[in-house]
């Protein structure tokens, strides 16, 4: 392989690196980041450099957890009003919150 199909390789997979991110159906701004930066590599630029990425991946993933049982909760309690074992349920997701 020689250095111009070397290089139209790594354009290709930069291109559909690109096109992968921007067609996810959750845009994050880890994805919003990755297309940039392979767009910018692409293209030759810098713009990938005015993306913000999350600082502390720990923190977006306790937010989700947070997110999720608080659905569950909600869920529970719109199902099974009143009903000992939905209360517990409630009373046990709220601990794991704290």
């Amino acid at each position: 392989m020689d250095d111009e199909e070397y290089v139209a390789g790594l354009k290709e997979a930069l291109e559909h690196i690109a096109k992968v991110a921007a067609r996810s159906e959750t845009q994050t701004n880890r994805l919003i980041w990755i297309e940039a930066r392979a767009e910018s590599a692409i293209n030759g630029d810098d713009e990938w450099r005015e993306i913000k990425m999350p600082k502390y991946r720990k923190i977006f993933k306790r937010q989700l957890v947070c997110n999720l049982i608080d659905s569950a909760n909600a869920v529970a309690n719109s199902m099974l009003r009143g009903h000992s074992k939905v209360k517990n349920l409630a009373k046990d997701l709220e601990a794991l919150q704290q």
